[in-house]
Parts: C-alpha cells; structure tokens; sequence
C-alpha cells in the first residue's frame, strides 16, 4: 500500500523514531480505541468540557458477560449508548476521583490551570517547519493576555500514567514516550521567537498522585535536534518510501542519533 505523508505530528513522529514500516502502520490501521484511550478521554472530558459528557458518553453498571443476563444488559447498554462511547460506571467513578485530585492539587490551584479565563483547553496547532506541514493538540494553552508578562506564557499536556507516582519515577515515563519531543513541538512558536514559555506535563496516577513536571527550554531544545533528524528521516521515506524497518538508521551510518 503506497501511504503519502502530508503532514507530520507527535505521534507520527514518534513512530518513525521506531522506523519507517512503524509508522505505515500507524497510518494504515485503525484500531478500535482501547480502555485506556477511553478512559483518558473520559477524564479529559471532565476536565475541559464537562458539559459534553453525557452527550459523547453512556455509562452502565458492569454485569459479567458470561451469563446470559450479563450479554442481555451489554446488548442494552450498547444498544443506548447509540453511538456514544459506552464505559462502565466503575470507570466513570475513577474518572471523576482522578479529576477531583487534578482539581484538588496545590499546584494546579496556584496556577489556575484548570481556570477557563486563563488557559483555552485542547486548541488545535499548526505551522510550517523544516518544510513540514506540523499539526497538534496541547491540552491547555495560555490565553494571551493585553498585560501579560513575557514570563507568563504556559502551556501543559495532562498524562495518565497508572502506577507511576513522584517525579523520578514521571521523569523516567517522559524520556520514555518522548514527551521532551512534544515538548518542543507544541512550544515552537515561543521558542523559535525568543518568546519565554514554561511547559508542564501534570501526571497523575491510578491512586491519584498529581506530579507537576517542567520540560524546560534546555530540554526541548535537545529534543529538537532529535525533532531534525527525525525530519530529515521523512525527508528519506519522500523518496523512498515506507516499507524499510530499523535498519534504515544504520545503512552506511544514515540518520544516527
């Protein structure tokens, strides 16, 4: 299958940094979302648009679907969710207790994150670099402000990370899933204009721990540089396609991080 690449974003970047036949395959399958995409939309829903949760969800008490009325009540369960995501009310209840301890936290008081005349929720991006078309989600932008600081711009991701708690252990998860790379993707703009801009990934676990982690400017600036290379990949598979596997990263010394 030949898949043309029109644009790039976190995501699709993130799976070339694995090879070029990964990201075909992120591109050409689409997997049914699981739980946990589920429930970090649940929660993102809580979150930044509350209203919209009856109307994008439909809950049902959970009943084992091994017995006859277990299949009977998820028959209509699916049957009223009508094409609404259908979770369990025993999800919708951690939702709502990992919303409440993001809401509770000192941290995200302190800084109004959560406050609607302060940060505009889950705005879409765009914009040209390195001759690529880049697109994104952050889920919380500053909203500019006519007597704004150059210090007060901030941005911030929310990240579900089951049991990982505490900043070493959410420091190792950001290295992990490169998130210093989304970083810098989603604070391009500032950077690139000398414009001062904090970023925050707030991560909370299964038990509900909230863990504030600034990627600095340093950071995302050495994210950057794997940002270019990953560029340059996709300048490759322009040409040559998307079939090659992790090989491609070694051949003659090619792209090497």
């Amino acid at each position: 299958m030949n898949i043309e690449l029109e644009y790039l974003s976190f995501s699709r970047l993130k799976a070339l940094s694995v090879c070029p036949r990964e990201l075909k395959r992120y591109l050409s399958e689409k997997p049914e979302p699981s739980d946990a995409m589920n429930e970090g939309s649940l929660l993102d829903c809580i979150l930044f648009t509350p209203d919209d949760v009856q109307r994008r969800f439909h809950f049902w008490e959970k009943i084992s679907r091994t017995t006859k009325e277990g299949k009977a009540a998820f028959s209509e369960a699916l049957e009223a969710a009508d094409g609404r995501i259908l979770m369990t009310t025993e999800q919708q209840a951690q939702a709502e207790f990992l919303a409440d301890c993001i809401d509770r936290s000192t941290f995200v008081r302190e800084a109004a994150l959560l406050n609607p005349d302060h940060f505009q929720y889950q705005k879409f991006i765009e914009f040209k670099y390195n001759g690529w078309l880049h697109k994104g989600v952050p889920d919380a932008v500053q909203i500019p402000r006519v007597t704004q600081a150059l210090d007060e711009h901030c941005i911030w991701d929310l990240k579900k990370m089951g049991n990982h708690a505490g900043e070493w252990a959410v420091k190792s998860q950001i290295r992990a899933m490169q998130y210093d790379l989304q970083a810098a993707i989603y604070c391009h703009e500032y950077d690139t204009s000398g414009t001062p801009c904090r970023y925050y990934i707030i991560a909370v676990s299964d038990a509900g721990y909230v863990t504030p982690v600034e990627i600095t400017l340093e950071a995302r600036n050495k994210a950057r540089e794997r940002w270019n290379r990953l560029i340059t990949i996709a300048n490759y598979c322009r040409i040559a396609g998307l079939d090659e596997g992790p090989e491609v990263f070694t051949e003659e010394g090619r792209f090497i991080f």
